[in-house]
């Protein structure tokens, strides 16, 4: 093992809840870590990653994504490289030290572009995935949303997708896809030009997952999530977008336990299969219009 700069896009029609998006990511962090004692960190450049070199030739590039209080050793202790490597030999593993420093200063999908997935692709490794669990689901739901022709697929494990009041909006609006129409909506309707300034990193996160997930090649997104973990109410929401065979849940909450079991249960899912062969599933087995209908 070896050690080795966000959301400049805008979400509109939101008024006096507009902000800067590293302010409202902060607040949110903030609110996240209330009864835990969070200090901030610099987000150094090249962003640090604990290797772990692939059994076989390496073909593929696995990055792990953690949480708002977890380390990147946490992956190993927890026992993911050796499930993630058993399941993939020919898979290099990096554990991110991508903490919160990096959504504090908007920068974290640049430096997991640049720092690791470009030079693996130079490199000529042949499939990138994400994972992420919490804060970090959030990174690579994010990171898919930004960059989704630099990664083969990503895993989100019980992701911070937004607060409650985002989420709540979600529901009552009817699902995702009808929550959007309605900010479009609110957009046409805005008088003036914008403002230039940035809103939530959540609202542009679902602002850009529901066109890319309802598209005609939408990317290889799985989730997976605890019944009663405290985030579960937006990714039931996520879930109405996700062919069903790729959303998983157990009982349980917030809580490296319950991520142990739904990777073990991802594995064998087939969530962590070469691309190639879940293109085949999928060809296979196309997904079904149920698995779109909303909770």
């Amino acid at each position: 093992m070896i050690w080795t700069r966000s959301f400049p896009r805008l979400a509109r029609g939101r008024g006096a809840k507009t902000a800067s998006a590293g302010l409202a990511l902060l607040l949110a962090l903030l609110l996240l870590a209330s009864t835990a004692c969070l200090s901030w960190r610099q987000a150094p450049e090249p962003l640090p990653a604990l290797v772990y070199a692939a059994a076989e030739e390496p073909q593929a590039l696995i990055l792990l994504l953690p949480g708002l209080l977890s380390d990147p050793e946490d992956f190993d202790r927890h026992g993911f490289v050796e499930a993630i490597q058993r399941a993939r030999p020919n898979a290099e593993v990096r554990a991110l030290d991508l903490h919160p420093g990096y959504y504090r200063d908007g920068v974290a999908e640049e430096r997991v572009l640049e720092d690791h997935v470009l030079p693996a692709r130079r490199r000529g490794v042949e499939e990138v995935q994400l994972i992420g669990i919490s804060l970090g689901g959030y990174g690579a739901a994010s990171f898919l949303s930004r960059f989704p022709d630099q990664v083969d697929g990503a895993i989100l494990l019980a992701p911070w997708l937004g607060e409650r009041e985002l989420v709540e909006e979600l529901r009552q609006a009817g699902g995702p896809t009808a929550w959007r129409a309605v900010q479009a909506s609110e957009v046409a309707l805005e008088d003036g030009p914008q403002d230039g300034s940035e809103g939530d990193p959540a609202v542009q996160l679902w602002l850009d997952l529901v066109p890319l997930l309802e598209s005609s090649n939408p990317p290889k997104l799985w989730l997976a999530y605890g019944e009663s973990d405290r985030f579960a109410g937006a990714h039931r929401q996520l879930a109405t977008l996700l062919p069903a065979e790729r959303t998983l849940s157990r009982d349980g909450g917030h809580r490296w336990r319950v991520w142990e079991q739904l990777l073990d249960d991802l594995v064998q899912a087939g969530a962590l299969k070469p691309a190639l062969e879940l293109n085949q599933d999928a060809i296979e087995s196309p997904p079904s219009e149920e698995s779109r209908t909303n909770p």
